[in-house]
């Protein structure tokens, strides 16, 4: 999926983490960096020059490592639980989306396990539905108005 589907569901998951918790922008922070993390590696970075795209950084334990790494570092500041829980399941989001499409993706490292569904990846067609829906349910969660 294209960035604006990964950050449209990193919003929706950290305002719906982050409304449960008392912390909304919180949540939509850490939410919506979690769900664009993992295209750190994307063609022509220097990662994605060094390993590829849609591989460490496409795998459950990385995303895992990652929340661990930011939960060590936040110890036990307010935002902790609500920083990390959004992060790491805006991350988990990121690697469903790219399931769904037909590139897929291998989400663990352990199991030779490729996931791919029938979704064109950057087809207006498929992600502008999606993103009117994400935008329509953030705007639910927080309670917005217009």
């Amino acid at each position: 999926m294209g960035p604006v589907t990964h950050l449209a569901a990193g919003v929706l998951i950290g305002a719906s983490i982050g409304t449960a918790t008392g912390q909304p922008v919180v949540g939509v922070i850490a939410g919506s960096v979690g769900a664009i993390f993992p295209d750190i590696d994307r063609p022509g970075s220097v990662l994605g020059l060094l390993i590829g795209h849609r591989t460490l950084t496409h795998k459950i334990e990385f995303v895992l490592g990652v929340g661990a790494l930011a939960m060590a570092l936040l110890g036990s500041t307010p935002y902790a639980i609500t920083s990390v829980l959004s992060f790491v399941t805006g991350g988990i989001s990121h690697l469903i989306l790219d399931a769904i499409t037909r590139s897929g993706i291998q989400p663990t490292l352990f199991l030779p396990v490729h996931f791919k569904g029938p979704l064109k990846s950057g087809s207006i067609l498929v992600e502008l539905p999606l993103i009117i829906i994400m935008l329509l349910c953030i705007k639910k969660v927080l309670g917005v108005t217009i």
